[in-house]
């Protein structure tokens, strides 16, 4: 395969990547990032780490050019690394945490010799306390242990492959985002999350704010919470409360209140003091998703109490130098741009988590986000699964025969910890707005129950049952996947049903394809929907496409997703190639289609 990488590659460095404080929802000031060079070494199962294999670059997968490895793990084997870390001075006299942004799949960790916990789930961050395994040196060890059967498992793992094809991409082994150390009370704040109380409108300007807590074993006395609401550093709201460990919850009343939308994407900033020891930062937005009738009545997507076309881009989030991990924090947020300047509001992060300053960006850019939760399984039986899938049928997928994948008990329970996991983990971000447990079936059972719990958690979002293929009738939208050059609405809309109780949502379309030579990792192979000539050919493809849209979309579709942002490694369907150097169709042309389509499904006919 060629060598690719993008400009932002050049920018990093290998001593010190990726420095900034990746958890924009909590905020302290203390933390030491532990990126960088470590140690590493790949044995078999049951091997001593005896010696080196030399050094890999954290916090890209070792399967990257960025980890400066390039190696695939593979199952059976297992991925060590040994950092040698000193503590600040500053940090002495509290308790110090592990905290690891992502490793892929199962990782135990080790302080001087003795564990410290372990992790299965390769998308969502862990930590764990240290303290008691530090010794009164000055020098520290710390050892990870890390594996991942990648698609000969039937864990959550997105479109990773250790036989690259199609769709189907480069796995992403070990560690993939930021490993850091942070020093806290005993006694502190653990997750904030913060949202418009159930049953009220933006317009009102309240804000419920829940801190849950972390307190030692055993602790019962009460604590105290003040929490400050700011802009532009003046202090709008105040509110404090008390509760013996669990979650405080405080309501802000934001007096004037700005209403979060991609056009305006308003942020209030939070300062939260717990027992005067405990001080974080955060941020939060006052906005409302959920489904109404439009004047004609059919049913939409509304957003902040008005209608609101979802006008979305298919994203992959994967990086020809650092697979999983963009190079630095401006490329991450580069596709966010390039889609909000391309004209689109929303991005389906497509099986694939990002890490917290991917939603923050999006919060702050304005991008509406589609959360998948990564998919998984055996492998299914395509032909029966396609022929099913194509057909177009409402099944029922709580079936033995239609698990799809998911046959097996214990796999079936290790998802659904992996969504509670993904999405406590991501449920702070006001950008998403809608969650996709199931994706055409890879991995499908049960999701009438699974998106019923997934509303029953988080009220504040739509769920989208089961994108594309398997619709059992469940969740917030009838979700159709359609790479026709005529692509159609789900039944519902054609059918000119109207008041249905989902909205109808064209959730894969598009795919156009064209070839730009020098900008693939694979110049000889190629996958996509639809080609294109040229740029030109490219432009009017996708005019065309909008201009059907626009039509479905005054008849009701409520929402639709292009593929794709990017090109990734052999898929050449992309706006923009996998190097992001190249747009391949002129950005006025599709940002005037866009906004036009937006305009069409947002306004009442």
């Amino acid at each position: 395969m060629a060598i690719l990488s993008s400009h932002w590659a050049a920018s990093v460095d290998p001593e010190r990547p990726r420095q900034e404080y990746p958890r924009p929802s909590l905020v302290r000031d203390r933390w030491l990032c532990l990126n960088g060079r470590w140690e590493y070494a790949i044995r078999g199962e049951g091997e001593k780490p005896i010696g080196s294999d030399g050094h890999i670059v954290v916090p890209f997968p070792v399967e990257s050019a960025l980890s400066e490895v390039e190696r695939p793990l593979g199952p059976g084997n297992v991925l060590w690394y040994r950092q040698a870390l000193s503590l600040p001075e500053g940090f002495r006299g509290e308790r110090i945490l592990l905290r690891v942004e992502a490793a892929d799949w199962e990782c135990r960790a080790y302080v001087n010799g003795r564990m410290a916990g372990s992790h299965r789930g390769g998308y969502a961050p862990f930590s764990l306390d240290i303290t008691e395994l530090l010794d009164g040196g000055s020098s520290q060890e710390l050892v990870l242990e890390v594996r991942d059967p990648s698609d000969a498992g039937v864990q959550c793992r997105g479109k990773q492959s250790l036989q690259p094809r199609g769709i189907w991409y480069t796995a992403s082994s070990g560690i993939w985002g930021t490993v850091w150390l942070e020093p806290a009370p005993a006694a502190r704040i653990d997750r904030i999350l913060a949202r418009v109380p159930p049953g009220a409108a933006a317009k009102d300007g309240r804000l419920l704010v829940k801190a849950r807590l972390a307190v030692p074993s055993g602790d019962r006395s009460t604590h105290h919470l003040r929490i400050a609401a700011m802009a532009g550093g003046e202090i709008l709201a105040r509110a404090e409360a008390s509760a013996e460990g669990g979650t405080i919850e405080v309501e802000l009343a934001v007096p004037e209140a700005h209403p979060w939308s991609p056009e305006e994407p308003f942020l209030y900033d939070l300062e939260l003091d717990l027992d005067g020891a405990d001080r974080v930062g955060s941020y939060a937005a006052i906005r409302t998703v959920g489904l109404g009738l439009d004047s004609s009545g059919r049913r939409r997507i509304f957003l902040n109490g008005r209608p609101y076309y979802n006008n979305g881009v298919l994203d992959q989030g994967y990086w020809p130098e650092g697979i999983y991990s963009a190079p630095t924090d401006e490329a991450l947020a580069s596709d966010i741009a390039m889609a909000k300047q391309l004209g689109f509001n929303t991005i389906r992060k497509h099986a694939k988590v990002e890490s917290e300053r991917w939603y923050w960006h999006c919060d702050r850019i304005g991008m509406l986000v589609w959360q998948d939760i990564p998919s998984g399984g055996a492998p299914m039986r395509f032909l029966y699964s396609a022929i099913l899938g194509f057909a177009g049928l409402a099944l029922r997928d709580d079936r033995r025969l239609l698990r799809f994948g998911r046959e097996d008990a214990a796999g079936r329970a290790d998802f659904e910890r992996e969504i509670e996991e993904i999405v406590g983990f991501i449920e702070p971000f006001p950008c998403v707005v809608v969650w996709v447990p199931f994706n055409e079936g890879w991995g499908q059972f049960e999701s009438s129950r699974i998106a019923a719990a997934l509303a029953e958690r988080d009220p504040s979002r739509l769920v989208d049952a089961a994108s594309g293929w398997y619709d059992a009738g469940a969740g917030s939208l009838a979700s159709r996947h359609d790479y026709s050059r005529m692509p159609r609405a789900p039944s519902r809309v054609s059918a000119g049903i109207r008041a249905g109780a989902r909205a109808a949502a064209l959730t894969e379309y598009g795919g156009l394809t064209l070839k730009v030579e020098g900008h693939s990792t694979d110049d000889e192979r190629q996958f996509g929907y639809a080609g294109a000539s040229d740029r030109e050919a490219l432009a009017r493809g996708y005019e065309r496409l909008a201009a059907r849209l626009e039509r479905l979309a005054r008849q009701g579709l409520a929402a639709s997703v292009y593929t794709q942002i990017t090109d990734v490694e052999i898929e050449r369907n992309g706006l923009v190639t996998y190097d992001r150097e190249v747009l391949k169709a002129e950005l006025s042309r599709v940002r005037e289609a866009n906004l036009s389509l937006t305009r069409a499904g947002s306004e009442a006919p």
